[in-house]
């Protein structure tokens, strides 16, 4: 009884298998156009110039993806031209909701560089606001402002959501 139910089992577990595997090969075959009602991601300028000053550049990304409204482990990159003395490198974080536009400075930090260092490298845990795609850039305000060029994105491969158009009642009282 056992073995006829095992067999019944493995034989209707074949045809699902043969079948899932042919979605999965056709899948790659096929030539139709893959069609996202979503617009692109607007271009995100950096809020600061590359280098400035003493420093050289700024780099900052997720150890670990990320996602809005939660807790991110972030490494941010502070290249300098090396001095002869000790100096403090401070940064924030600046956020923005790629969908509306909207900025969050996050918090950062200070750390001082040793005489001749050419580089700090600092990981921190940083609460992201809530969004549906952001857009995260290191900021550095001393020892002078100067900004991370690409900035790390949350949800990496996130796209905002289509507009949805207005009702007829929704015109403010115009019209009606």
């Amino acid at each position: 009884m056992v073995a006829a139910l095992l067999t019944c089992e493995l034989v209707a577990a074949r045809g699902r298998l043969a079948q899932d595997f042919e979605v999965l090969r056709d899948a790659g075959r096929s030539n139709a156009a893959v069609v996202v009602d979503r617009p692109e991601l607007p271009a995100l300028p950096s809020p600061a110039p590359a280098s400035a000053g003493p420093v050289v550049s700024v780099g900052v990304r997720a150890l670990r993806p990320c996602l809005p409204g939660q807790p991110c482990v972030l490494r941010i990159q502070v290249l300098l031209h090396p001095a002869p003395f000790a100096r403090s490198v401070q940064w924030v974080y600046r956020a923005v909701d790629r969908c509306t536009g909207a900025v969050t400075d996050l918090p950062g930090g200070a750390v001082e560089a040793s005489a001749f260092a050419d580089r700090l490298d600092v990981v921190q845990t940083v609460p992201l606001p809530r969004a549906q795609v952001l857009g995260v850039h290191g900021l550095t305000s001393g020892p002078a402002a100067a900004a991370s060029q690409e900035p790390m994105s949350a949800p990496v491969h996130g796209r905002c959501p289509p507009a949805v158009p207005a009702r007829a009642g929704d015109l403010g009282g115009m019209g009606g």
